[in-house]
């Protein structure tokens, strides 16, 4: 498309005919990069042309003089000798005899900038007048018409106007002078190129940086050069943290968060910055407003970075380092191990037009993949399924059942807590489908990470018997108990009973208030995350038994301990009440 205008603008600047009778303009958005075109692609095209470009910015022009003194100016940066030669010429002859001529009249010669380029050949040449919209001058559009109108009918002048917006053809004023209109529409891809060029940041990284960046413009929907160029220093900034360079991190994930970092920069930098989604003003559809607060929400976790470009500013390196280490943990966690399992899992449900060949050389990745059992939790389940559905097809490369068995296991023994419960809560998604077949291997696994928690809890049960027991002990104990239920396999049973009670007895009146409210407040609404009613309901009686042996020695004390008491026994109740309704409906 612009490979297009420019062959227009060229044909139009070396026709003497009758288009040199009018003027054209280039139009486009702000900060769209129409100069940076004009400076930087026609420039050269009209220079191998054999014609000349003389570029003049409007930019506070308020007078009809200023804007020849600044096309002076512009041809002295094009061909100053030529503008020597002029002058020496007209200072030793012409200029002289007029000059003594009208010296016996009493007349003065000035010799300004119009006269010197009316003495010039403007042949092949184009002038363009820049920043039309920034001109006082200009600002009166029927005064720069009128100027420009006649440059082109008495001069023969090619002028090209560069403006945000058309003109109205349908005014008299521009119909009569304005012949043709090229609309600029750079695409991503332009303004990198047009930016970027002489950046070397993608030198330093190891993933595709230019795809980055154009992403990060088309998802922003803002081609915008100038704004494109205020980023740059951040991208420099940001591309050189430690957590870009980390091979911990896949680059696939490394390059998606440098893609959001462009997309709110760019988007803060031409003053859009995206705004809090309000429920009440957003549309109908819930889908909106969700989207619209995900956006928001990493935003708000990149602001620290990309706010300050809107003043001016650079964020420093450590809050660079940290705002990125911590939006990449956040949103783009995978390792290069994730990517791995991720590229086999992709080709692996396209598999049915695959050959023995193919699918053998998969098996053969999955098998590397979860012998190193490097990849997180979250591929666990899709690994297992995979290779499980391999063996079945009868591929050898794959790993036979006690085989992945086994590293399954020392893969639980890194974390055992949340690889129970990843792969328990998958699996009993799929266990709870109809017609699928129980996979008794994988359940082995599962139960033999359920054993290393409780040998690992048993052992700090263990150890709250002879701690020593204060008047904060309570309030300490009531927020353990909040994460241990919040835990994705919870394990607040562990906790001896009589531990709880002797809490309750020696704490203050904070730790007295701090249990009554986990069992009141928490508890009450999440029992139903502990999977053993029977031993939920044992714990919970026990707990009854040891508060009923106590008595505190204060009249708020005791008045607490009522307040427990009845938290305890409701929750009870509603253990039972729950277990009745789930046997009614079996």
């Amino acid at each position: 498309m612009l490979d297009e205008i420019t062959k227009e603008i060229i044909g139009y600047t070396e026709d003497e005919g009758a288009s040199s009778l009018f003027a054209i303009s280039l139009y486009g958005e702000w900060g769209s990069g129409k100069t940076h075109y004009c400076k930087n692609v026609l420039a050269p095209a009209l220079k191998d042309a054999g014609c000349t470009m003389l570029r003049v910015s409007l930019f506070g022009v308020a007078t009809y003089e200023e804007i020849f003194n600044r096309m002076l100016s512009a041809l002295c940066r094009v061909d100053k000798p030529r503008i020597q030669r002029l002058m020496k010429s007209l200072g030793r002859s012409l200029l002289s005899m007029v000059d003594s001529y009208l010296g016996v009249k009493g007349i003065r010669l000035d010799l300004n900038a119009e006269t010197i380029i009316s003495a010039m050949s403007m042949e092949k040449t184009l002038i363009v007048l820049d920043d039309t919209e920034r001109s006082a001058f200009a600002g009166e559009m029927n005064d720069l018409l009128g100027l420009v109108n006649d440059m082109v009918e008495n001069h023969r002048w090619h002028i090209m106007l560069v403006r945000n917006e058309p003109f109205d053809l349908t005014n008299s004023e521009a119909e009569k002078v304005i012949s043709r209109q090229f609309e600029y529409l750079p695409t991503a891809e332009d303004l990198y190129d047009a930016i970027m060029t002489h950046s070397t940041i993608a030198d330093e990284i190891d993933f595709d940086f230019k795809a980055a960046v154009i992403s990060g413009m088309k998802s922003a929907g803002k081609l915008n050069a100038r704004g494109l160029a205020r980023i740059v220093p951040t991208l420099n900034q940001v591309c050189s943290s430690s957590i870009m360079h980390s091979n911990k991190i896949a680059p696939e994930g490394r390059m998606r968060a440098l893609k959001d970092v462009v997309r709110f920069s760019i988007s803060v930098a031409v003053g859009d910055p995206p705004s809090e989604p309000n429920k009440k003003t957003e549309s109908k559809q819930g889908i909106d407003f969700a989207l619209a607060s995900i956006d928001w929400e990493k935003y708000h976790s990149l602001s620290e970075i990309v706010k300050p470009i809107g003043y001016g500013k650079l964020a420093s390196m450590n809050t660079i380092d940290g705002c990125m280490g911590a939006y990449i943990a956040k949103e783009y966690p995978e390792s290069p191990a994730d990517m791995e399992v991720k590229t086999i899992y992709d080709s692996w449900i396209q598999a049915d037009d695959m050959d023995d060949s193919d699918v053998s050389n998969l098996a053969a990745k999955l098998t590397m993949a979860i012998t190193r059992h490097e990849f997180s939790l979250a591929w666990l389940y899709r690994a297992w399924k995979m290779n499980r559905s391999l063996n079945e097809l009868g591929f050898n490369e794959a790993l036979k059942p006690d085989d992945a068995k086994a590293c399954y296991e020392e893969k639980a023994r890194e974390n055992p807590l949340a690889f129970y419960a990843q792969l328990h809560h998958e699996y009993s998604i799929w266990a709870g489908m109809e017609g699928t077949v129980r996979d008794t291997t994988l359940e082995q696994v599962i139960n033999d990470a359920k054993g290393l928690i409780n040998e690992s809890l048993n052992r700090t049960s263990g150890a709250y018997r002879h701690e020593l027991i204060n008047e904060d002990s309570g309030k300490l104990l009531a927020e353990k108990l909040e994460s241990m239920i919040n835990d994705p396999l919870p394990t607040i049973l562990l906790i001896p009973p009589d531990y709880i009670a002797k809490c309750f007895l020696r704490g203050n009146g904070k730790s007295q208030n701090a249990l009554h409210q986990f069992f009141q407040r928490t508890l009450s609404v999440r029992f139903c995350r502990i999977e053993d009613d029977e031993e939920l309901q044992t714990w919970l009686n026990s707990i009854l038994d040891e508060l009923k042996t106590l008595d505190t020695g204060t009249r708020m004390g005791n008045f607490r301990l009522g307040w427990l008491t009845n938290d305890i026994e409701g929750i009870c109740r509603d253990i039972e009440s729950a277990g009745a309704t789930h046997s009614q409906m079996r």
